[in-house]
């Protein structure tokens, strides 16, 4: 008890520093996807120009998995609204996870082949697999081993479920049986999620840890396409709120590019007088959560803003989003950095939607 105490307490430290780091990292990712952007709306498509930007896209999205994987030290983060489809979350951490566990073990990805999602997000799902093979490591030990992390499609009482399933075994290809009770971390998660737990000594036999998560099912239409050239008639206004200045600067020539009219504010006294200069004027504000002078969420409280405004807060800190409803009835979406100006237009319109 008191050991994991300790190894809570060192977790919960990391998990500060990493944040920290990943706040600011998040913070750069935005500003290079805004020009990004730029870029590659100003050369011709099929060009070598417009593969390179697209080859930088990747490289940006999969910075963007690393800042995630920061995250993974971070116990108190809200889920996220976006499902995670399992098969990509277990392959891209395939590589840390044998990093982590060291040399003598060798972790073996199987994933299942199918469009597996649970409700919760991807860093949810990503902190229950590395604990679940860190622990699987420790039962292996300094001889080392095999950790096989398997994702499985079953129909558990009429309803499809997906399971993570963990099994060590040693050098020989033995199968371990001395799996001891999963980490306090994963239970929590797992609950939060509506799964269940089976392990040995509770509801099977073996040495393989199953996690059983309800799946996701999709029902909804695809999903349609932010506009190009933006939206029909006078341009609608964005209060953008950002003290993060290359994330102004890339932002704001993008969304003008996208149809709309930008007014910029990097502190709440910037946003204010803004506000109190062009308010009526002001169709959607996107607030950054962390400013110099004070939370975004003060300008929820203390501005008024006209009913149908549409309302979005952006954060590099996904460990540190507030309670909304004790500040606010309206609905107010959170994007996370790293983001793309295309993610903020979709973000808007389909906020826009459920205003009307």
């Amino acid at each position: 008890m008191i050991e994991e105490q300790q190894q809570r307490q060192r977790l919960e430290s990391i998990g500060r520093l990493a944040g920290g780091v990943a706040h600011d990292f998040n913070n750069l990712l935005t500003a290079i996807n805004g020009y990004l952007y730029l870029l590659s709306a100003s050369v011709e498509k099929n060009s070598k120009q417009a593969k390179f930007c697209e080859n930088l896209m990747e490289l940006s999205e999969r910075a963007a998995y690393l800042t995630q994987q920061l995250h993974l030290y971070t116990r108190d983060i809200p889920a996220d609204s976006v499902p995670a489809a399992l098969d990509p979350v277990a392959e891209n951490m395939g590589k840390m996870l044998n990093r982590i566990v060291g040399e003598r073990i060798l972790v073996v990805v199987k994933a299942s082949g199918e469009k597996l999602l649970v409700p919760g997000d991807a860093i949810k799902v990503s902190q229950i697999l590395l604990n679940l093979v860190m622990h699987a490591g420790d039962v292996l030990g300094s001889e080392g081993g095999t950790i096989t992390l398997a994702i499985t499609r079953e129909v558990a009482a009429a309803e499809p479920v997906a399971v993570i399933t963990v099994t060590a075994a040693s050098p020989e290809g033995t199968a371990l049986r001395d799996f001891p009770p999963v980490p306090a971390i994963v239970r929590e998660i797992v609950n939060e999620l509506s799964g269940e737990i089976e392990h040995p000594g509770e509801a099977m036999e073996g040495s393989a840890v199953r996690v059983i998560l309800p799946e996701f099912r999709d029902t909804s239409s695809e999903t349609e396409q932010p506009h190009e050239t933006g939206p029909p008639g006078p341009p609608p206004t964005i209060l953008l709120v950002e003290d993060e200045e290359s994330i102004l600067k890339s932002l704001a020539p993008g969304l003008e590019a996208s149809g709309y009219r930008v007014e910029r504010a990097a502190t709440l006294a910037e946003a204010r007088a803004t506000i109190g200069r062009v308010g009526e004027e002001i169709a959607v504000a996107v607030i950054d959560l962390v400013l110099t002078d004070g939370p975004g969420t003060r300008l929820l409280s203390e501005l008024r803003l006209k009913p149908d405004t549409v309302v979005i807060l952006v954060t590099g800190r996904p460990d540190r989003i507030p309670d909304l409803s004790a500040i606010t009835d309206r609905p107010v979406p959170v994007l996370r950095k790293p983001y793309t100006i295309p993610d903020l237009i979709g973000l808007i319109e389909s906020a826009g939607k459920r205003n009307d």
